[in-house]
């Protein structure tokens, strides 16, 4: 009983952690604050995840591999404007290579990783349908993300509306990069609950940045 306990706080600090932020950037007298934290926050969540997903050791390689691709397509679509639509990403999200910054690769990643680990307990064995749901998931997610995107200017769109190029690229991204997560990763392991934790997280933090 004590040790679920234990599991069940590790996770729930994730959920704590995206509500205060939310509330945090939104509130004129701890925006500023908060902002600056950003990127360090998000950073700092993000490896807080990823260890207790990285008790699963085959894990790594793959999560790796894919921050850094995901990274590439960011920085592609950056510079051509041929993947999501012409973009560019401002100061808050902190340190940039090539104009993008650092902390988006890993941030994809877990973002994909979390909704293959939701769907795919219920669509066990249905790859295509799974990971369908999945990129479906994480492009709706996305669609709380914009507004909040760019009020807090995490990034900011050429002609201020948001393309449907975009949605389309990140439902394609995340609809092959889900194929690979069902066949290379390990999501068997206990540790890995706390993805569900880090997508609510996420789903909570852009609603509130929305509301408020």
């Amino acid at each position: 009983m004590e040790k679920s306990s234990a599991n069940f706080l590790k996770n729930i600090i994730v959920i704590i952690f995206f509500i205060i932020g939310a509330i945090g950037v939104m509130l004129p007298y701890t925006k500023a604050f908060f902002l600056f934290c950003t990127p360090f926050a998000l950073l700092s969540i993000n490896i807080y995840v990823l260890f207790l997903v990285l008790k699963e050791k085959r894990n790594l390689f793959w999560i790796i591999l894919f921050s850094v691709v995901t990274l590439i397509i960011e920085i592609i679509g950056v510079k051509t404007g041929l993947v999501f639509g012409e973009y560019s990403y401002g100061p808050t999200l902190g340190v940039k290579i090539f104009d993008v910054p650092l902390v988006i690769g890993l941030n994809w990643v877990l973002l994909i990783l979390s909704s293959v680990y939701i769907t795919c307990r219920f669509y066990r064995g249905n790859l295509i349908f799974s990971s369908l749901l999945s990129s479906i998931i994480v492009t709706l997610l996305d669609v709380l993300i914009e507004p909040v995107a760019i009020k807090l200017d995490y990034w900011a769109w050429k002609d201020i509306v948001v393309p449907i190029q975009n949605y389309l690229a990140w439902f394609i991204i995340s609809f092959l990069v889900s194929i690979f997560f069902h066949k290379v990763i390990d999501f068997n392991g206990k540790n890995n609950r706390v993805l569900n934790f880090y997508f609510v997280g996420q789903i909570l933090f852009f609603i509130i940045c929305n509301l408020l």
